[in-house]
């Protein structure tokens, strides 16, 4: 006898939505304050309907969901696009074989943060026999790279300023000291 079962992927990438470049040193380059939007392709490869699917993904702490930017071509958006959400959640009835369901949303990267790497992954969950805990759990897989499952990695530089140097600007409230040198 076989055995079959639906057999879900999912694939996720991130691209720059927003370039928020404050000099041509960074134009083009993911840096702080940028946005990301990240698009979710969730498709059944099995040969049977999958029910009841969950998919949840919550963005690196480095970064912040912004509001009304989740959407999906089916099921229902649980959480995501709620002022206070801090994690996308969609809700899908059923996921027929060969069938696809697109799902993206957005991010600011945190303005002042001191991260290099974004890490980000969602996870499909749905109820199956074949599992020892009732529930089959899928990761994302970040197609732009050989590993399977990998989270999504987004590179983000830190472009070195003047002030990053140790230059100051002028601070009326903080007066600086001149000493003359004099010599013979």
């Amino acid at each position: 006898m076989i055995h079959t079962q639906p057999q879900l992927v999912v694939s996720k990438r991130a691209t720059l939505l927003k370039d928020t470049f404050e000099n041509v040193q960074d134009q083009g380059k993911i840096t702080p304050g940028d946005s990301l939007s990240y698009a979710l392709a969730i498709s059944n490869q099995g040969d049977r309907t999958a029910s009841d699917v969950t998919i949840e993904d919550q963005p690196d702490p480095n970064t912040q969901l912004l509001t009304g930017t989740v959407q999906a071509s089916l099921g229902t958006i649980l959480t995501g696009n709620g002022r206070d959400d801090r994690e996308v959640i969609l809700q899908i009835p059923t996921l027929a074989p060969g069938q696809t369901v697109e799902l993206s949303f957005q991010v600011l990267i945190t303005p002042k943060t001191g991260a290099t790497r974004l890490s980000n992954q969602a996870f499909v969950r749905y109820p199956t026999s074949d599992s020892p805990t009732g529930t089959s759990v899928t990761p994302s897989d970040d197609p732009d790279t050989v590993a399977v499952g990998d989270p999504t990695v987004t590179i983000v530089e830190i472009i070195p300023t003047g002030l990053d140097e140790g230059n100051e600007p002028p601070n009326p409230a903080k007066p600086r000291l001149y000493l003359p040198m004099i010599t013979n």
